[in-house]
């Protein structure tokens, strides 16, 4: 598929500073006021970049590409956009505006200039309107999926099937139900046999997360909060 991510073992120093990265990146989109779907495009466009480019990025640059990765997704997703000064403000000088006009073509190129790529925040929205979630499960879900971004494990998975495994997690959870609802696999297309297995990996990694990543925690921050039913503090005391 045009826009599926493989692993990208060529970009070794990216593969290592990856979780930091997108780390940053929720981070910056928080402090911006940037949307879900900006910052889900903004990783999606890091993974492509580094799974398809020819060149090797050095740790050095990763920053600028993630930064720009997100300045792209948010003056294609919001209105009004952010502005390039605003980001080499929040760098304090580790890049420049020349440096993100630079690594903007970079990624054009590369992308091909098409930009409304999909990604699992998008599917994850429909299918959670589709089901009229309540809001504390729509929480749980979004928690999963956003946490998810630090593993290349469900990077490199459909972002349809990584949504909808974040749903039946969330459903299992908080919701106690073992059942994967019609509507969802009618809209989907996927069956329980589908989904099941990798909302079993969701779990364990979310488990095992503050021990694989234990300074990445701004994606838990985030989820403390009351807006978003602080789901972050009680997700290991629910079943």
């Amino acid at each position: 598929m045009k826009f599926q991510v493989i692993e990208y073992c060529h970009q070794t120093a990216a593969l290592e500073k990856r979780a930091i990265t997108v780390d940053h990146l929720v981070e910056t989109a928080r402090v911006l006021d940037l949307s879900q779907e900006a910052l889900f495009l903004a990783v999606r466009l890091l993974d492509l970049f580094l799974s398809k480019t020819k060149e090797i990025v050095k740790l050095e640059d990763l920053r600028v590409l993630a930064s720009s990765s997100l300045l792209m997704a948010a003056k294609y997703i919001q209105a009004p956009p952010v502005h390039p000064p605003t980001f080499a403000m929040i760098a304090r000088n580790v890049f420049t505006m020349q440096d993100i006009r630079e690594t903007e073509t970079k990624i054009l190129n590369v992308m091909e200039f098409e930009l409304g790529i999909t990604n699992a925040y998008s599917f994850h929205r429909e299918y959670t309107w589709v089901l009229k979630m309540n809001k504390e499960t729509r929480d749980l879900s979004r928690y999963v999926l956003e946490t998810s971004q630090l593993s290349m494990e469900f990077t490199t998975k459909r972002g349809s099937l990584v949504a909808a495994a974040s749903i039946l997690l969330a459903l299992r959870m908080n919701e106690n139900t073992e059942d994967w609802p019609p509507v969802l696999e009618t809209y989907t297309g996927y069956k329980l046999e589908d989904v099941e297995p990798v909302a079993r990996s969701l779990k364990e990694f979310m488990e095992r997360a503050p021990e694989l990543h234990p300074n990445q925690r701004a994606i838990f921050r985030k989820y403390t909060h009351g807006k978003r039913s602080a789901v972050a503090e009680t997700f290991f005391s629910k079943p």
